[in-house]
């Protein structure tokens, strides 16, 4: 019988393991101390990588399928779990922080923040995909005009696809 480890992702996608059943409940802790609801919370921090690891592989391919809220919340969380300072006494929280350090570039590297966007603290809010359908322009401008308050032209900056 084969049992499930939510730990097996990660090893195989990042060659690390986050084990320690203190800095997981320690995740925990601060999750709910700052009202961030989650599904699958029970297995933090392993499911918070990986599903923001699926959500930047569909980036790879330009894809506009992914809501906005559903990026920015899953990354919102992850912001929270990064700048806590009580974590930095567990091991275990640097290999997080090097594993969300890798699929973040993994983002960065397709996607931009238009240069009217450029001091956003939290820029998951502000990155366009690189590439994208003529649907996907309309929509993102669509939402930076309502994020930002702000008409940002993108159609000159976006390859379509």
């Amino acid at each position: 019988m084969k049992f499930y480890s939510p730990d097996k992702d990660l090893k195989e996608t990042f060659g690390a393991e986050i084990k320690d059943a203190e800095y997981i409940s320690e995740l925990n802790t601060i999750c709910k101390n700052v009202n961030i609801v989650y599904d699958d919370a029970r297995f933090i921090p392993h499911n918070l990588l990986t599903n923001w690891n699926e959500i930047v592989e569909l980036s790879l391919f330009g894809h506009e399928d992914s809501e906005d809220f559903d990026l920015d919340f899953r990354r919102d969380i992850l912001f929270e779990l990064e700048n806590n300072k009580e974590l930095d006494r567990f091991n275990e929280h640097q290999i997080f922080l090097e594993i969300l350090k890798t699929i973040d570039n993994k983002f960065k590297s397709n996607t931009f923040i238009p240069v009217e966007l450029k001091n956003e603290k939290r820029w998951w809010n502000c990155s366009v995909y690189k590439k994208g359908t003529g649907d996907y322009i309309n929509h993102i401008e669509h939402e930076m005009f309502v994020k930002f308050e702000m008409k940002i032209e993108l159609k000159h900056r976006i390859e379509k696809i």
